[in-house]
């Protein structure tokens, strides 16, 4: 794989562990059964979608390699801040 396409892979892979992991391996649904607030839990599925959308991006054909790349630092910085 290459570097625009590797990387968003890893970051939403990262995302979804590091939600994941918050919420104990538990879905949202049974969270909420259980009666706790999950509000804490959406900058998790957050970091996700942005990285998704950048994906996204990438595959516009108007999108140019230099801002798929300038996109990618930016998420990275995000997600891993």
């Amino acid at each position: 794989m290459n570097i625009f396409v590797n990387r968003p892979f890893q970051l939403s892979s990262a995302a979804e562990q590091a939600f994941s992991n918050s919420t104990g391996n538990q879905s949202v649904c049974q969270l909420h059964k259980q009666g706790r607030v999950t509000n804490g839990f959406k900058y998790y599925e957050v970091r996700d979608y942005v990285i998704r959308q950048a994906l996204k991006t990438a595959r516009d054909e108007q999108a140019t390699w230099e801002k798929i790349i300038q996109n990618l630092d930016l998420i990275e910085s995000k997600v891993s801040g």
